[in-house]
Parts: C-alpha cells; sequence; structure tokens
C-alpha cells in the first residue's frame, strides 16, 4: 500500500504547480493538440520542457494526454509533437486511438503507454488485449466494478488506474456522439459540447412526465472508497478536472493526500465541505458503479456548481449608489473574496463574489452587492472558499537541503550540497584569503547562502569550515546560485537517468486487406424474419436486446434461415465478469458464427473466431486499421464519426449507412432516475424519451440485458446514407418505423427517403 500514487490534473502551470505543492505523486496534462481537453489552456512544444523539469525535481511524473481519435492528415503533426515530448523526456503517453498507440508503439523503443478511460476497458478481456499489445497501465472507465478491478489485478502485471474525484460523464467511459451530431465538434476530439447538462422534458409516450437535467451525472467522490479499491488493485487514484481551477486542483489533491498518508481513513466534514465548496453540482456520487448498476447517478435538479448549504438570506435593504445590503446568516465565516448563490427550491435566484464584510453578531452578516434580489429566506450556498484556497495555494513545497561550506585560507571556496539523496560538489574561482580588516562571519554565510525564495530549495541544516577569510557578498551570491543551479540539474538527471526512448522509425507501413462479407443488416429479436429474403447473401448482425445462456439456439435457427448468408453475434459494448461468464457460454457453442466487437474486450476473440471491429471502437485513421489487421479483426467498420472523404480512401471499410445509431451508453438505470423505483420493482418499458426543447429532438431508450440491464440513447434522426459510395454498408434494421419501405430501397439497390427524420450524419461533414 506504499506506492499508491495520486493523479492529479493540470490545464494550466498554476494548476500544476498547486498540483505538486499540495502532495501530488504525478500530474497528467495536455498541449494544444490532441488532447481530450482542447478548450483547457494547456501546454505547448516550446514549454514542455521546463514544465517536465519542474516536475521531475520533485520526484513527480508527468503523463502527456494524446487522447483524441486521429484524421490520417494529422499524423505528421502527431508525430513531430510526440519527437519533442520525447525529447522533453515525458514519462508516459495516455491514449485512446488505436492508431496513435501503433505508431507509439512501433516508433518509440522504450515509450511507455497507459490505455485511456476512452478506450472503456473495464473488463478482464479488455485489459488483456491491453497487455497483450504492450501497454503498461489501464486506466479503468468509471464503470468498473470491484469484481473486475479484482480480476484484471490478479490476471495481468498491469498497473490499474482509477477516478476517484470528478466529473462523471454520463455516457459509457465518456464515448459520447451527441456533440457530434448537434454540432460537429466531437467529445472525442476534445470539443465536448456538454448537451448532457442541459435540461430534458421526459415522456412516457405521449404523457409528460417531468423537465429537468436527466442526462447530466452527479460528480464523482470515492474518498470512503480509497481502502476497497486499493485492496482490489488500484495503484493509481486519478482526480478528474483539466478545466478547473488551480484551487480546485489545490483542495482535492491536499484533501486526498491527506487521506493516503492516513492509511486510507474515512473523509470528515470539513474535507468533505473543501471538496464540494472546491466543485460539486450538489450531493455526491460517493459509489460510482463498484458494486454494480447504480440507479443513484443522475442530479436531475441541478447541473451547476452548488457548493454547500451555509445559511438563510435574512434581510434586503437599499444601501447608497446603486447597492442593496444583505444580511445573511452564515455557519460558515465569510470573508472578501467568497463565492455566494442564493437558492430558492431547486431554483438558482442569484450568484455574486463577496467584497466588503461586517460581521454584526454571531453567524450574521452583512454584505453589499448590485444584484437586485428580491426575496428573502433563501438559501445560501458556498461556491468558493477564499481563506481556504489561498491557504492551499500560497503554500510553496521546498526541496530541504543539507549544506555545507568549505572556506580556508588559500583555497578555493567550497559548498556541498546534499538533497533527497543526491550529493553536489561546487566549487568556485574565488581563492579564500586571510582578511586584513573585516572578517566573514559564520552568520554573514549562512544569511547570505539562505536566500532561496526565489529556488525551489529551503535549508536544512548548515555545516561550515572557516578561517578568518573576507569573502565579498557578491562572490558568497554566486556561490548560492551556481551551487543551487547544479544541484537542480543533478536532482532531474538523477530522476530521469533510467529514462531510455528513442526514435526507431522515420516511416511506418499502414497497408491492410479486409474481407468484404457484402453489405450487413442488424436485427434483433424484434424484426420479423418473414419480412426479409432466405436468399440474403450478405451479413446478417445478430444483435439481441436480451443476452441468455440458451441464446445459441436462436443464432442456430437464423443459420438454418439463412443459408446463402454470414451470421454474425453483436457482443455488447458493456460487459461485466458476470455478463462475460454468460456471453461465453454462448459463444462455446457458436459454430461459423462471426463476432462482432463493440469494445476492445471483444478483439480478445480474434484468436479463435472471426472478428468485425465495430464503429464504437472509433476507427478513422490508417494505423488504426492496420492494427486491427494485426490484431487478427477480419473486416472493420469506420467510425461513427468518419466521413465520405476517408471512406473513399479506405474501399475495404463498412460503414454505417442506415439506422437510429447510438449516441449514448448507460450503465445507470435511466428508468431508477425518471421513476424512483429499484430493479425488483422495474419500471422498464418502450415508450420513455427525453426531448431536447432547443432542437425539438426527442431521444427514445433501448435496452440491452445480460446479467445486467444497459440502456442505448439513441439518435432521433435515421441516418441514410445507403448507396452514396461503394463501401459495404451497415444497415440496421432496429427501431425503423417504415420497415417495409426499408426493405424495398435494399431490394432495390438505389437510395431513397424511408422515415420521416432523417440525416446524413457526418459524412458529408469535417468534425473538429
Amino acid at each position: 500500500m506504499t506506492n499508491i500514487e495520486l493523479l492529479a490534473p493540470a490545464g494550466n502551470i498554476d494548476a500544476l504547480k498547486a498540483a505538486i505543492n499540495n502532495g501530488a505523486n504525478a500530474v497528467y496534462l495536455g498541449l494544444n493538440n490532441f488532447n481530450a481537453r482542447m478548450k483547457a489552456d494547456n501546454f505547448t512544444i516550446d514549454n514542455i520542457r521546463s514544465v517536465v523539469e519542474f516536475a521531475h525535481l520533485f520526484n513527480v511524473k508527468v503523463y502527456l494526454t494524446i487522447n483524441t481519435i486521429l484524421k490520417d492528415e494529422e499524423i505528421t503533426d502527431f508525430l513531430y509533437m510526440i519527437d519533442k515530448c520525447v525529447e522533453a523526456k515525458v514519462d508516459a503517453y495516455i491514449v485512446q486511438d488505436f492508431g496513435a498507440a501503433y505508431l507509439l508503439k512501433n516508433r518509440y523503443k522504450g515509450i511507455c503507454l497507459h490505455a485511456s478511460t476512452q478506450m472503456g476497458i473495464h473488463n478482464l478481456l479488455g485489459a488483456k488485449v491491453a497487455e497483450d499489445f504492450g501497454f503498461k497501465r489501464v486506466i479503468l472507465s468509471r464503470e468498473t466494478t470491484l469484481k473486475d478491478i479484482k480480476s484484471i489485478k490478479e490476471n495481468t502485471n498491469l498497473e490499474i488506474e482509477f477516478f476517484v474525484q470528478g466529473a462523471l460523464c454520463v455516457s459509457f467511459s465518456g464515448n459520447c456522439y451527441m456533440s457530434s451530431f448537434l454540432s460537429k465538434e466531437s467529445g472525442n476530439r476534445g470539443r465536448c459540447k456538454q448537451y448532457c447538462r442541459q435540461k430534458y422534458i421526459v415522456s412516457d409516450g405521449e404523457k409528460t412526465l417531468d423537465k429537468g437535467y436527466y442526462l447530466s451525472a452527479k460528480d464523482l467522490s470515492l474518498a470512503n472508497e480509497l481502502r476497497a479499491l486499493v485492496n482490489a488493485g488500484v495503484m493509481s487514484f486519478k482526480i478528474e478536472g483539466r478545466m478547473r481551477r488551480e484551487g480546485y486542483v489545490a483542495l482535492a489533491v491536499k484533501t486526498y493526500r491527506k487521506l493516503i498518508d492516513e492509511n486510507y481513513r474515512r473523509i470528515n466534514e470539513e474535507e468533505q465541505k473543501d471538496l464540494r465548496v472546491a466543485f460539486s453540482r450538489g450531493e455526491f456520487n460517493n459509489y460510482a458503479y463498484l458494486n454494480g448498476n447504480n440507479g443513484n447517478i443522475i442530479n436531475e435538479k441541478n447541473q451547476n456548481h452548488l457548493g454547500v448549504k451555509i445559511g438563510k438570506l435574512l434581510h434586503i435593504m437599499p444601501f447608497k449608489n446603486d447597492l442593496y445590503e444583505l444580511e445573511i446568516y452564515s455557519s460558515h465565516e465569510l470573508s472578501s473574496g467568497d463565492g455566494l448563490k442564493f437558492i430558492d427550491g431547486n431554483k438558482e435566484i442569484s450568484s455574486l463574489g463577496v467584497g466588503n464584510v461586517i460581521k454584526k453578531r454571531s453567524n450574521v452578516y452583512t454584505i453589499f452587492t448590485k444584484q437586485k434580489i428580491s426575496k428573502i429566506n433563501l438559501d445560501v450556498y458556498l461556491t468558493l472558499d477564499k481563506k481556504r484556497e489561498d491557504e492551499c495555494l500560497n503554500f510553496s513545497k521546498k526541496l530541504p537541503v543539507d549544506i555545507k561550506i568549505k572556506a580556508l585560507e588559500e583555497e578555493k571556496l567550497q559548498m556541498f550540497l546534499e538533497c533527497n539523496g543526491v550529493n553536489v560538489d561546487y566549487t568556485s574561482n574565488f581563492i579564500c584569503k586571510k582578511a586584513i580588516n573585516q572578517v566573514t562571519s559564520q552568520d554573514e554565510i549562512i544569511r547570505q547562502v539562505s536566500k532561496l525564495n526565489d529556488t525551489e530549495f529551503a535549508p536544512n541544516s548548515f555545516e561550515i569550515s572557516l578561517d578568518k577569510v573576507f569573502i565579498p557578498k557578491s562572490i558568497l551570491n554566486d556561490l548560492r546560485r551556481a551551487g543551487f543551479k547544479l544541484l537542480k540539474e543533478c536532482l532531474i538527471n538523477d530522476f530521469e537517468k533510467e529514462y531510455n526512448v528513442e526514435i526507431l522509425l522515420d516511416k511506418l507501413d499502414h497497408s491492410y486487406e479486409f474481407i468484404n462479407y457484402g453489405d450487413a443488416l442488424i436485427i434483433n429479436e424484434e424484426i420479423d424474419l418473414n419480412l426479409l429474403d432466405k436468399s440474403y447473401q450478405g451479413l446478417i448482425i445478430y444483435a439481441p436486446n436480451n443476452y441468455y445462456p440458451q441464446l445459441h439456439n436462436k443464432i442456430e435457427y437464423l443459420l438454418n434461415y439463412f443459408t446463402k448468408a454470414k451470421i454474425a453475434l453483436n457482443l455488447p459494448l458493456i460487459a461485466t465478469i458476470s455478463d462475460l461468464n454468460i456471453l461465453e457460454t454462448i459463444i462455446k457453442k457458436l459454430k461459423n458464427v462471426i463476432l462482432v466487437a463493440n469494445n476492445i474486450y471483444g478483439l480478445a476473440f480474434c484468436k479463435c473466431y472471426d472478428v468485425i471491429a465495430n464503429s464504437s471502437l472509433n476507427i478513422n485513421n490508417s494505423y488504426a486499421i492496420k492494427l486491427m489487421k494485426e490484431l487478427g479483426v477480419k473486416a472493420v467498420v469506420s467510425s461513427i464519426e468518419s466521413n465520405k472523404e476517408f471512406l473513399l480512401k479506405h474501399p475495404d471499410l463498412y460503414y454505417y449507412s442506415f439506422g437510429y445509431n447510438t449516441l449514448m451508453n448507460y450503465v445507470h438505470c435511466p428508468f431508477k432516475s425518471v421513476y424512483k423505483k429499484e430493479c425488483k420493482n422495474c419500471a422498464y418499458h418502450d415508450s420513455l424519451s427525453f426531448k431536447d426543447e432547443f432542437n425539438n429532438s426527442t431521444y427514445s431508450i433501448r435496452r440491452i440485458k445480460i446479467e445486467r440491464c444497459y440502456f442505448e440513447l439513441l439518435n432521433s434522426n435515421a441516418i441514410n446514407v445507403y448507396k452514396k459510395i461503394n463501401n459495404p454498408g451497415i444497415i440496421d434494421l432496429r427501431n425503423v418505423k417504415k420497415i417495409t419501405t426499408l426493405l424495398e430501397m435494399l431490394e432495390n439497390q438505389r437510395s431513397c427517403n424511408v422515415e420521416d427524420k432523417e440525416t446524413t450524419g457526418l459524412f458529408l461533414k469535417f468534425i473538429d
């Protein structure tokens, strides 16, 4: 338990320093391109070496986030950036894109790869695929259970990293396509518009049930689960928040540092307050999905930073010059610079920063504002504790140094420094001469050498060998500067002494060849097979809503029904250890059946089965395609975010040409959130929907049941780009209202309008 890493976000240099000063063992950050937080300040090629040096000086590692999906035309710039980061001695690279992983592994000898949480690794099969490829660490999806964490730890040599604090994406492992389809700004490209954080109208058929933030997840805080996570095998606790201010980073890191150092004790009330004031959308989600399908994920009443309730607004009085005097009862001692929100029930009335404060009596304060608030008895929430943040931010970590000075007559002035086991011997060119008038005292030497406030060091002890000599102050200052500069260089070199990454190749081959099974029809148990042509000669992908141990009987029936077609079983995107037991029971009984992988775990079956890599693996560049080929994949469906230009360049790739594609995948149960019922009183039905009042789109829900239930939020418009290009197409028959018209279109092999609302998706668009 002694080697647990506390990993902090760094969206800018101030946040990085706040993380290091308050006890982080490692930081993760992005440069101006190819990272999933493109709206953060981020860092640059020009300053990354100085940033890495600063972190390494304090024995803190730096992990670079390159966790976006790459395009072919970006590869040159991507590799140039990585070359510079290798020169800067970045410790590890956090990767989502399979093509990026392929390039890094094959181009850079000795490089350390971490599998991003956006890879969606959440079970042993997925972890083993990552390990076999060469990843050293997996950042598990936030939806991973404790049982699956233990299984990964016991059966691999991988390091396990897990999020413990911060924002929680409602869609599985952050893989969401809503922003792409509504604005062309992709979450997989670091530009998510967070449409999940707006209100939606919830309907049950024609009946409106509610309006609220039903796609907005609570923030995560696993402060009381640290011991359980360590026992399961987690070795790195990760704090989310590269878009957050440095005060948030400081408070979160300081809190978790204490909990880790004090043997994973439970968090106390004051520490909980610190985390909530730093940033929280109301109550935290304190368990994630560690013990199953948690229904307590959504906060439908609020999606903004709420902080902590501290009191009531007692009185409002006009003051002068358009100012109002507010009298507040507060359990928190208000200070200038604090942030407050005034809430009426669940509605935010006002938000303001505190200026002048007058304490009138115990727990009663007067503040002044230009904001006109017309109602008293509002709840008052603290959203910024200025004193507490300043306390964390003003602390500057210093490295203790043992200092020895030798100033002996007729010898060169010497300084010996020891810090963290590193010893430095610096000899000045100044020769000490016997003092004629003024003798330099020991106190004077200590005073001059101790002037280290503008450095990362602080004196720990002094030992001075001194004859009766005179040393000018300027010489002592030069000695201090030169000696500590050398110490800094030696400390950094000592930390980096085992760093050994080198560039192997300038260019990598990305040629490939796949099987074309013909156009593919996706069906489920709701499709009437009598409507389909028994002599269909393409690919039939069976994507059931319910996976049960005897499902192989249904698939055998399909094999006998479609005698000229190839039959494939769609593997669900999410599968816990219990779900995998069911899936493997089904798969072991199958013959002559292809498997469709929607998650990295599905690629584990390439050793024994023909496997198709589906669109949710986000294959969108030549090197990702090449890796799929090397892993043994027989065919690839391009990312749902791929466009016509990419597909024409790769004519062997399948593409999603018709259907209601999935925008989000849920591990939580939206029916629990809406109806407030538990599984034993299951409220599931097929007419629940969420309506976006801004673009008038209505999104329906599909349930996928294995041992547990999972849910898909479907696009409100049907994608229809059938026969727009000659690539083999995926035609999704599920949820299609006018299936007869669709079948006529397929029979005629030509494009036509089928559904009432259709879109070309991203087929003709370039996503950002």
